[in-house]
């Protein structure tokens, strides 16, 4: 084990040893009123409502899918994840994506150009995972993991690979814009802010950092809010489309 330890610090060996350190599993939750009261907690509904403003598009307008993104997109998808609902990993739609990516093309031009994200792919698997040292009836304690049905990742990715093109053109994003950009990283942010602090101690200067905490953020966002900031971005239609056609903010 040590000889394979130095060859492969993350195999075999590492395994072993993380699996002894271990602590018993928590108990499963068994209170259909504790867990109904987690889900609402943990995936408020907006009481103003979901319902986008009316997009115009022109399916015309949609560029159509090509293999070179069905691959990108793929590729990207971590090969050891649980999967979602349907029971496909990563890496059977990986090879599948691979072995016949203009079948996948055509499907995703089509979702796109009728701006819809089909129902199937939105079903999601909630897996909640108790907090350590929190108590197990407060809905705080817990931090929830969806499990999401692999074709809808890989779409989801699709998505996120066009929009991220539109977004990093210049002007389009701050260079202290850090999280979910390539080649950046909450490393790059940390780095800024001692690069900061050194040179304000350097130059004798008096050096405040205020930090902010949003509760829930991701899960507590409001979709209107997020459609008026895509539209001030300048966003194409067709990613407005999607969420006010198909329902994309509403996946369970």
């Amino acid at each position: 084990m040590c000889t394979e330890a130095d060859s492969d610090p993350w195999g075999g060996a590492y395994t072993s040893v993380m699996s002894s350190l271990k602590g018993e599993r928590s108990p499963p939750i068994t209170c259909p009123e504790l867990l109904q009261n987690i889900v609402n907690t943990l995936f408020p509904v907006d009481v103003n409502g979901t319902s986008l403003p009316a997009v115009h598009l022109n399916p015309d307008e949609v560029p159509i899918v090509v293999n070179e993104e069905v691959l990108d997109a793929a590729k990207r998808l971590t090969e050891k994840k649980t999967p979602g609902p349907d029971g496909v990993p990563n890496i059977a739609l990986k090879v599948a994506a691979r072995t016949a990516p203009g079948m996948f093309a055509q499907v995703f031009t089509a979702c796109l150009r009728e701006g819809e994200f089909p129902e199937q792919w939105k079903v999601q698997k909630l897996i909640v995972i108790p907090k350590a040292g929190k108590p197990l009836g407060d809905p705080t304690s817990y931090r929830p993991i969806c499990l999401v049905n692999t074709i809808g990742k890989l779409f989801d990715r699709l998505i996120y690979n066009r929009l991220l093109a539109v977004a990093e053109k210049e002007g389009g994003l701050s260079d202290k814009q850090f999280g979910f950009r390539k080649a950046k990283s909450t490393v790059d942010a940390i780095s800024m802010l001692t690069a900061l602090a050194q040179a304000a101690i350097e130059e004798g200067k008096c050096c405040a950092v205020i930090t902010l905490d949003v509760k829930n953020a991701f899960n507590s966002a409001k979709w209107k809010k997020s459609s008026r900031a895509t539209t001030m971005g300048r966003v194409p239609n067709w990613s407005l489309d999607i969420p006010h056609h198909s329902g994309y903010s509403e996946m369970v």
